[in-house]
């Protein structure tokens, strides 16, 4: 996804994310609990080659 402007939302079926920093987005769905998620940066640092890292979310 690429957003337009830091702040601004995408609306779409039954979803908003929200774009703030460049690093959190938050998911908001209507009858759930808003989803906000921080960026994570990926790294190769297994023998496979593949990325790794466990990202962060919480519900607000």
């Amino acid at each position: 996804m690429t957003s337009p402007a830091s702040g601004r939302t995408y609306v779409g079926r039954n979803l908003n994310v929200s774009i703030s920093g460049g690093d959190r987005i938050t998911l908001k769905r209507p009858g759930a609990p808003a989803l906000a998620c921080n960026r994570v940066l990926a790294y190769q640092d297994a023998p496979e080659g593949v990325a790794s890292g466990q990202a962060e979310g919480s519900a607000a």
